[in-house]
């Protein structure tokens, strides 16, 4: 981290959750998620959503795709996956926000406060490991092009 920065790099792909001190308060269901994020040439990102703790292989939650290179169907703001966005005018290089609003089992997505995707889990899911209904947040990165992330604010109700 640098100046407050939050960097995804081309070396390595990871993922980072925050876990707070271990204990169950770092399970999240709904929450207001909002920050600023920008993408390099190639940059690929998510942000993993109601992802299970120590999970190996396979995806660990739900993510909201970060991709603005154009020849994916899975562009910024798509549950990957899940539903798909349309090109959103976001280009490398360009800071945009980018909020996730989760309540109950509803999940929307923003890009510079315009609504993206808005997705009902439906009663028949049948995706434990991919639900909408508590888990870790976290931010990944993949082994493309870099991505950046600042002024990250989380918001929960009451």
């Amino acid at each position: 981290m640098e100046d407050g920065i939050l960097k995804t790099t081309a070396r390595f792909t990871g993922s980072l959750f925050y876990v707070g001190d271990g204990s169950d308060e770092a399970q999240f269901s709904d929450f207001d998620l909002r920050m600023q994020v920008q993408t390099q040439t190639r940059g690929n990102s998510g942000v993993w959503v109601h992802a299970a703790e120590n999970r190996r292989g396979g995806l660990p939650g739900l993510e909201v795709q970060i991709y603005n290179g154009g020849n994916d169907d899975r562009l910024t703001g798509s549950l990957y996956g899940i539903n798909s966005a349309e090109s959103t005018g976001i280009r490398d290089g360009d800071w945009f926000s980018l909020r996730i609003l989760v309540e109950g089992e509803t999940i929307t997505t923003f890009i510079n406060d315009v609504e993206v995707i808005q997705w009902k889990q439906p009663a028949d899911w049948n995706q434990p490991a991919r639900s909408l209904d508590r888990g870790l947040i976290g931010l990944q990165g993949h082994k493309k092009g870099p991505v950046w992330f600042k002024d990250i604010v989380l918001t929960v109700p009451d």
